[in-house]
């Protein structure tokens, strides 16, 4: 049941998008316009009924995903390029890091925390322009920010 309702909105929003274009297309290339649409959605409509249909046949099966594609997610994924865009931004502030930790909530999409771990020595003016530029930056709002000095 679920993929018949991930297939219907994938109906949906390509007519919804084809429709968008054909309000931008100039009166000159509407006929084209029109004629790529329609194939669009024809090929949106007939590539799961010939999944059915080849389904169906004793012919070889589709394997699984590798164990790397199931354990992805994409709240990892924002996680992890949160972390390494604020070692950058570090970087150029100036600041040392030693590890910068995102933790998200809600699915992965929504920032609880944000934890950087910064080496002895870095000049507290610094490390306040790094906190500053971490919101510019990427629009993390300060309270969710900690800057750790680690070490002696």
């Amino acid at each position: 049941m679920e993929s018949v309702k991930v297939w219907a909105r994938g109906v949906f929003l390509l007519a919804v998008f084809s429709s968008t274009v054909m309000l931008l297309v100039p009166k000159s290339f509407i006929k084209q316009a029109k004629f790529v649409s329609e194939m669009l959605l024809l090929l949106c409509v007939i590539v799961p009924l010939a999944g059915l249909l080849r389904s169906g046949t004793a012919g070889p099966q589709p394997t699984s995903l590798p164990t790397a594609f199931t354990d992805f997610s994409l709240g990892q994924f924002y996680s992890m390029e949160t972390a390494q865009r604020i070692a950058e931004l570090a970087g150029k502030c100036g600041v040392e890091t030693q590890e910068v930790s995102v933790t998200t909530k809600d699915g992965g999409f929504s920032l609880d925390r944000v934890l950087v771990a910064v080496m002895p020595g870095s000049p507290e003016d610094r490390l306040e322009t790094f906190r500053e530029a971490i919101g510019v930056y990427t629009g993390i709002p300060e309270d969710k920010v900690e800057i750790l000095v680690s070490g002696p």
